[in-house]
């Protein structure tokens, strides 16, 4: 038995919390062809909190739910069931003016900043928007708050006359950003913010948003597939699979010993120049199953090399390793079971990550 070993609560003090999923899952019911109605399992049964001040980075493959429980989050969606809270409050079932009130305090930047802008307004006029509903400012007043929010952002005032088109991607998700702050959020949530633009660019962003957060105290859920960004830019990170989440905890633990299968396969992925991070490639075999029928007991289980018969029987618990929090059954406690010798994935030595 492993001595570090135990079964955990996940639950972070209230004070250090902006925002926070008890017990989230959030399903959709969609039309299949010829065969009636389905439901979508999008996100399941989720315990997450965002601390003040700070960056949680979520990572997963695409068709992990991360994009849905970012909505869920901001409340953008209802959840099917479980509770947001925005610090004190519960925001489950908010609507309306009092919903409206709430959004100044949570804002989203998307993932393609031109498809997030009016193309036939200028920029000064969309990023003042949030002004203009969420304020009581006139016309010149907006124009000044305009112009500082640009130059948070590290824009000159004249942007302001731009259109979208007319500027370049960066300077446009940086202008996005600059929209989102205008309500004072406490909450940003950053959608593969920095997919879209070039290496030199991501890390001018990610330059920005760290100094951005320290001088306003600004907590960010940054959701990314590059996980040497996550790296750079968060101190804690959270693993999902399948709606669920598999692993989380402080960045350089997670990043230097990973303990669930799948974070373990996410990181061998990762490229990189230094030779002493170059690992066995970790090769999943498959693709992600489908989220309207996914796999009994453990979520992971059908990809995993260490599948145990538990493991289609029994989703595994939430168990403190060190300071990470994982989900696994090779970390309960009192599992003394061998793993099945067959492997649905492979290792590979790779010599250029």
């Amino acid at each position: 038995m492993r001595t570090n070993v135990e079964t955990v609560s996940t639950v972070v003090p209230d004070a250090a919390v902006v925002a926070r999923l008890v017990g989230v899952s959030c399903d959709f019911s969609v039309r299949l062809p010829g065969r009636g109605r389905g439901t979508v399992h999008a996100v399941d049964n989720v315990d997450l909190a965002v601390e003040r001040g700070r960056t949680l980075g979520l990572v997963g493959e695409s068709g992990s739910g991360k994009s849905t429980l970012a909505r869920l989050l901001l409340r953008l969606i209802r959840p099917t069931s479980g509770q947001v809270m925005l610090g004190d409050d519960d925001i489950t079932s908010a609507k309306g003016a009092h919903l409206r009130t709430l959004r100044r305090k949570m804002q989203l930047v998307f993932q393609d900043p031109y498809s997030s802008f009016d193309p036939l307004a200028n920029i000064g006029s969309s990023v003042g928007e949030a002004l203009r509903v969420h304020t009581d400012l006139g016309r010149a007043a907006r124009e000044q708050r305009t112009a500082e929010l640009l130059d948070q952002v590290r824009l000159p005032a004249s942007f302001a006359r731009r259109r979208p088109r007319e500027v370049s991607g960066g300077q446009l998700q940086r202008a996005a950003i600059a929209r989102a702050l205008a309500t004072e959020p406490e909450l940003l949530a950053l959608d593969e913010p920095l997919s879209s633009l070039d290496v030199a660019t991501q890390v001018q962003i990610v330059d920005l948003l760290g100094d951005l957060q320290e001088r306003l105290g600004i907590a960010y859920l940054f959701i990314s597939h590059d996980l040497n960004l996550v790296r750079s830019l968060s101190q804690t990170v959270a693993v999902m699979y399948l709606g669920q989440l598999v692993e989380e905890g402080p960045v350089e633990e997670l990043f230097g010993s990973a303990h669930h299968p799948y974070t373990q396969a996410l990181l061998s992925a990762s490229p990189s120049i230094d030779p002493a991070r170059r690992q066995l490639r970790i090769v999943l075999e498959g693709d992600i199953p489908s989220p309207m029928n996914p796999p009994s007991g453990c979520h992971f289980r059908t990809r995993c090399r260490h599948a145990m018969a538990v493991c289609a029987d029994e989703e595994p618990a939430a168990t403190q390793v060190g300071q990470l929090v994982v989900r696994c059954h090779l970390m309960t406690p009192t599992r003394d079971e061998a793993p099945e010798p067959d492997s649905p994935a492979t290792t590979r030595r790779t010599s250029g990550r």
